[in-house]
C-alpha cells in the first residue's frame, strides 16, 4: 500500500518534487503514518472519489483505477482509516491510522466488496 502511494504521488509530480514519509506513535494503541507530495494536487470535487475502484484522474490508457481503491481496502481490512488532504497546485497528504494490535482481519476482496455492496444499495 506505501509503494502504490508513493507511485502516485511520483506521478503527480511531472516534472519532479519532494516526497516527505512520517511516522509517528501518537498513543500506544495507534501508528500513524503521513506521504505527503508537492505535486499538482487533487480538484476539490474529486477527492470524495478517489477511493473508488475504477475511478482515475489519470489518462484512462495508463490507469485501471484500482490503486487507491487497494490500498483504501488494505488499511480497512486492518482496522484502520486513511485520510486525504490536498490543494492544488501544492500538493496532496495522505494520513494512515493504523491500530498497533489490528483487530479480526479481512480480505481485501472482503473489503472491496463491502465498499461496493454499500455504494450500490
Amino acid at each position: 500500500m506505501f509503494i502504490a502511494l508513493i507511485i502516485n504521488a511520483i506521478e503527480a509530480m511531472e516534472k519532479g518534487g519532494r516526497i516527505v514519509l512520517q511516522t509517528d506513535c501518537q498513543s500506544p494503541d495507534q501508528v500513524i503514518a503521513r506521504i505527503a507530495d508537492s505535486g499538482r494536487g487533487v480538484p476539490q470535487e474529486l477527492l470524495p472519489h478517489i477511493f473508488e475502484p475504477f475511478f482515475t484522474s489519470k489518462d484512462s490508457k495508463n490507469s485501471l483505477g484500482l490503486g487507491l481503491s487497494v490500498v483504501y481496502a488494505i488499511i480497512q481490512s486492518h482496522g484502520g482509516i486513511i485520510e486525504v488532504d490536498s490543494k492544488l497546485g501544492q500538493g496532496t497528504t495522505f494520513t494512515i491510522t493504523l491500530p498497533r494490535k489490528p483487530g479480526q482481519k479481512t480480505t481485501v476482496e472482503e473489503s472491496l466488496m463491502h465498499d461496493l455492496s454499500a455504494k450500490t444499495n
